[in-house]
C-alpha cells in the first residue's frame, strides 16, 4: 500500500507517493508544510518536497539510512534545521536535514522508539519506547 495525499476538501486523491517498498511506519510535515518526511519498516527515511503538490508532482529531496531496523518515529525540528528519527534498533538518530549526515545517536531506551516530539524552542525531544518510558534529551 503505498501512501497518497489527499485533498480534504474535495475527497480525491492528488497524488500517489512511491519509492517504499515495505510498510510506512511515520509521516511528518515540516512546520512550513514544504516538507514530507517519511519513513519505513525497511529503516529508509525519505524526505519530500511537496510545494509542487499543486501541479500533481512531488519530488524525493533526500534518502538517509542508518538505522538497523525500521524507523518508527519521527520529528522535524522547528527551525527545520533537523531531523529525528526513532527506530526498532532502539535509538534515536539527529540527523543534519540539508546533509543527511547523522549528527548524534542517543542509545537509553530499551525498546522500539515509538514517538518522537521536539519543543518549540527545538531545546527538549520527547521520546517514547515500548520499554514503558519517556525521555526528555
Amino acid at each position: 500500500m503505498l501512501p497518497k495525499i489527499w485533498d480534504v476538501e474535495t475527497g480525491k486523491c492528488l497524488i500517489t507517493l512511491t519509492e517504499h517498498e515495505n510498510k510506512i511506519r511515520a509521516i511528518a510535515f515540516s512546520r512550513d508544510g514544504q516538507l514530507l518526511v517519511r519513513s519505513s519498516e525497511d529503516g529508509i527515511v525519505k524526505i519530500w518536497d511537496i510545494q509542487l503538490i499543486k501541479y500533481l508532482q512531488t519530488k524525493c529531496l533526500q534518502t538517509i539510512t542508518g538505522h538497523t531496523g525500521g524507523v518508527w518515529a519521527l520529528a522535524i525540528s522547528h527551525s527545520q534545521q533537523l531531523l529525528f528519527t526513532g527506530s526498532q534498533d532502539q535509538t534515536i538518530k539527529i540527523w543534519d536535514r540539508e546533509t543527511g549526515k547523522c549528527q548524534q545517536t542517543l542509545k537509553e531506551h530499551h525498546g522500539t522508539i515509538t514517538s518522537l516530539a521536539i519543543t518549540q524552542d527545538d531545546q527538549t525531544l520527547i521520546s517514547g519506547s515500548f520499554d514503558g518510558t519517556m525521555r526528555l534529551w
